[in-house]
């Protein structure tokens, strides 16, 4: 019976270790998102600085569709790490049932997946796609 014990202690304090690695990934990647978006839109800004600054006819149009290449690779970035996220959350919350039951606090990734209405934050499904949008309209402004 001792055996037991010592078994089920190792299981929960290994389980209770993952837990703990996993939300410090999900506050990793989290910052990961946040950075690209910051990159992504200093970058853009360079580019079309850049672009507008300099004589047009000497510049070849493809440049002009730069922006809109980094929009799309930053938006399927971004999708792709808060898939991750929602990975490690989904596992999250299944170690919150085993380890909470029916008690309360009942761990934060189960509060949010039953107060959650949205699966993507709202920021992100506005911010993509206008710069997505605005990054496809702008060459042909500029070059008309």
């Amino acid at each position: 019976m001792e055996n037991k014990i010592n078994k089920d202690e190792y299981l929960q304090e290994f389980y209770l270790k993952e837990y703990e690695h996993l939300r410090n990934e999900i506050l990793q990647v989290t910052q990961e998102i946040t950075k690209i978006s910051q990159w992504v839109v200093i970058i853009i800004g360079s580019l079309w600085l850049w672009l507008l600054m300099n004589d047009n006819s000497s510049i070849p149009t493809i440049s002009y569709w730069l922006p809109f290449l980094i929009s799309g690779l930053g938006a399927i970035r971004t999708y792709n790490l808060n898939q991750n996220i929602k990975l490690m959350a989904d596992y999250i919350k299944k170690m919150e049932n085993y380890f909470c039951g029916n008690k309360i606090p009942q761990g934060w990734e189960r509060f949010l997946s039953e107060n959650r209405k949205l699966k993507f934050t709202i920021s992100a499904a506005i911010f993509w796609p206008i710069l997505i949008l605005l990054t496809f309209i702008a060459p042909f402004v500029i070059k008309l």
